[in-house]
């Protein structure tokens, strides 16, 4: 700062040591800069003194189960579970059988169950354009409500569906409270707890309204790259291939071959079944089952274990040779 004018008024004989000039100049100067950034500086956003999604307080109850259906068999066997409150459709069945959408989401309802639409994971100008052609767009009025993915997704829903429940996946950031408080604001009904924290970190953060991934292949890696490509054997057919590594594990990738990218999968499910007493403590809003791979049989046998443990309160002795509790245990190192 320099002074285009400076006045100073004294009374004679007025003796002020050079250190007291100092010291006054610097509070001068500290004090207009103070005045200066004041009127820049944002409001901070205060903290939830409640660990839940809206500020309020819930009393601790038995969480919802919902199931996301990777294809049409998987969702018509969850349909006849009892216990299952929610059905979660992949949006591939929506693109590739338009026709066959309506009737599978009015069983889904007429089940007395919730039907959601799962958004792409990627969301491109072509799966927009898709979206809004006239078979397509009236279809969107059918799902009670949409599990998101990114939010290139919530401005085009803002825009074309209204009075629609709208679910953040777990790629939507919601670490904290705060970043819950901005999914509330931006429209959001529930989100999804990620995958990343240990069950300590998630009782921190809080989990009302929240859903808890219980069982299903995680995505590891969503890829424009194609795998059939890259092995010289693209057939342009949406499909499972397996990548096996060194150790000779193998990972599912399924092959969204018409908007050409490829989502990799964990090679063992994601299991919480025998951690229940844990679960129970968080006071999730609702769990979800997520199936990709598995059988018809094995989604209704999966679906109806976790209904009997979580819904019912039965213990139940049904184990998988081959699982991972992910992070939901030590959390990430």
């Amino acid at each position: 700062f320099t002074f285009d004018h400076l006045e100073i008024r004294m009374e004679e004989d007025c003796f002020l040591p050079m250190q007291a000039f100092n010291e006054l100049r610097r509070q001068g100067i500290l004090l207009l800069q103070e005045q200066i950034l004041k009127t820049f500086r944002r409001e901070s956003v205060p903290r939830l003194l409640a660990a839940s999604f809206d500020g309020r307080t819930y009393p601790s109850k038995k969480p919802e189960l919902k199931a996301l259906a990777f294809c049409p068999e998987q969702a018509k066997a969850l349909i006849s579970v009892e216990g299952v409150s929610a059905v979660y459709l992949e949006a591939h069945m929506f693109f590739d059988h338009p026709e066959k959408f309506q009737p599978l989401a009015d069983s889904i309802k007429a089940a007395g169950k919730e039907c959601f639409l799962a958004m792409p994971c990627l969301f491109r100008q072509d799966m927009k354009e898709r979206f809004l052609e006239a078979d397509m767009e009236a279809l969107l009025t059918l799902p009670d409500g949409f599990l998101v993915r990114n939010l290139e997704e919530v401005a085009f829903l803002r825009d074309h569906v209204s009075g629609k429940k709208l679910i953040a996946d777990a790629s939507l950031y919601s670490y904290s409270r705060e970043a819950r408080l901005f999914l509330a604001e931006q429209g959001f009904s529930g989100d999804t707890a990620p995958l990343e924290l240990n069950r300590h970190e998630l009782k921190e953060r809080g989990m009302e309204n929240s859903e808890l991934f219980v069982y299903g292949r995680i995505p590891l890696m969503i890829s424009s790259q194609c795998v059939k490509r890259t092995s010289g054997s693209c057939n342009h057919k949406k499909e499972f291939t397996v990548l096996r590594d060194r150790k000779g594990k193998e990972f599912p990738v399924w092959n969204e071959c018409g908007y050409c990218y490829t989502i990799l999968y964990n090679t063992a499910p994601h299991f919480l079944l025998e951690d229940e007493k844990e679960i129970l403590t968080l006071n999730p809003g609702s769990l979800r089952l997520a199936f990709t791979t598995e059988t018809p049989e094995e989604t209704a046998k999966i679906a109806e274990c976790f209904v009997k443990q979580f819904v019912l309160g039965q213990k139940t002795d049904f184990r998988i040779a081959d699982f991972t509790r992910g992070h939901f245990k030590r959390g990430v190192e």
